[in-house]
């Protein structure tokens, strides 16, 4: 394993503070700074689980992050599965929180996003039928679209709902005046737009001179939206690296 020296940088992280803990670890061991910005607080929903109750028969499942996992499973609301041709992940960390609950065979894109889910081949199998889509409040409807235009049926669980968290505005004023952070870290659209949203008016050109590490195509062009032109596309396995070549152009 390639192990880098990250002295003297600084990352902005904005993911939900239960999820950044492996990160900022990493981080850490490699000598480098992490400041924790969470840019969502994930709430639970329970309206979903009547519609689950209703069900008599689903064949395939998606599940479309970890916190659709956990907040699915925190309710438990099936003592036993049902008999399942097909459970797919939208990516490594959502299957392995899925290994706590002895799901097996589970299907994984190439790249974790609604993209690569809908590019999955098991799609077009005769004997899927109905599919129950796991997810936030929300969000994009490229999966329900996809698989609906297909002839599947498709039931929506929303079992978590995202907010924006209360900040303390004098630290992010604080991060600004001293040029607090090297490179900032967004995992989703909502956590690009919410970061303007909590940061004062005065911040907005200084926080997009920074390179933004984001995790897919999309949200590279949601960052050009916001005039960000400095991003960079990483994923989580990855990112130690890209922070590395960062440093190293800069």
């Amino acid at each position: 394993m390639t192990t880098y020296d990250l002295q003297g940088f600084c990352l902005l992280n904005t993911r939900p503070r239960h999820q950044a803990a492996c990160l900022t670890k990493r981080i850490i061991n490699a000598h480098g700074r992490v400041l924790h910005c969470p840019t969502l607080v994930i709430t639970p929903l329970t309206q979903w689980q009547q519609t689950l109750t209703q069900l008599k028969e689903v064949d395939a499942i998606i599940f479309t992050s970890t916190n659709a996992v956990t907040h699915f499973f925190k309710q438990k609301p099936w003592t036993t599965w049902p008999s399942l041709k097909a459970c797919v992940a939208v990516g490594h960390a959502t299957a392995q929180a899925l290994d706590a609950y002895s799901m097996s065979t589970i299907t994984i894109p190439h790249q974790a996003d609604s993209e690569h889910i809908v590019g999955l081949p098991l799609w077009h199998q005769q004997n899927i039928h109905h599919i129950l889509l796991i997810k936030g409040q929300g969000g994009r409807t490229l999966i329900t679209d996809y698989l609906t235009s297909l002839g599947k049926k498709v039931t929506l669980l929303e079992v978590y709902q995202r907010q924006l968290p209360k900040v303390n505005s004098q630290k992010l004023m604080h991060w600004y005046q001293e040029d607090g952070f090297d490179a900032i870290l967004a995992t989703s659209g909502e956590s690009i737009q919410n970061l303007f949203r909590l940061f004062p008016i005065t911040t907005h050109d200084w926080l997009k001179t920074k390179p933004w590490l984001v995790i897919s195509k999309r949200l590279g062009h949601i960052a050009n939206e916001h005039g960000i032109h400095q991003h960079h596309q990483t994923d989580l396995d990855t990112i130690l690296e890209t922070i590395n070549h960062i440093r190293t152009k800069a």
